[in-house]
């Protein structure tokens, strides 16, 4: 448990799949601090991929359907897999049940990346799911606060 939570979903599960799978098939929690991010993850590398972000309000994720909605909406549009709905219902669930800092209303992010890049031999594999990142934490950047947007 801790105030800062970071999950990486099973792309396999999470796109593509159909039925919520068992729940140590959907996401692994990882130390925040540590470095997970391929370098030639498509995300990294061009920015390719997509994010949805809620308020997480004393447990409950506000107008989670419609963001995953969204989430799904933006996946078509740019040619990425279908999001499995249930199982992302399911994974939110896990990554807030993981948090246990008193703040009442945390942000919750799901990004989602591409995967890696088919052109290195990293990425060359035929079956490529997405990378998928879940975060929530309870301290955001506040406007105010940024020096660099006075």
């Amino acid at each position: 448990m801790s105030s800062i939570v970071l999950a990486v979903g099973n792309g396999k599960t999470l796109f593509g799949g159909a039925g919520v799978a068992p729940d140590a098939d959907l996401v692994r929690f990882v130390d925040p601090e540590s470095p997970i991010i391929n370098a030639f993850d498509l995300c990294a590398l061009r920015g390719d991929g997509i994010f949805e972000a809620t308020t997480v309000w004393k447990g409950f994720p506000v107008s989670l359907e419609n963001h995953l909605k969204r989430l799904a909406n933006s996946a078509r549009l740019v040619d990425m897999l279908e999001p499995n709905i249930p199982a992302l219902t399911r994974a939110v669930q896990l990554v807030i049940d993981q948090y246990d800092d008193p703040e009442p209303g945390p942000m919750l992010r799901i990004i989602v990346s591409r995967g890696l890049d088919p052109d290195t031999g990293v990425g060359k594999a035929a079956d490529r799911p997405p990378t998928v990142y879940m975060t929530r934490r309870a301290r955001c950047i506040r406007w105010s606060r940024s020096p660099w947007l006075r």
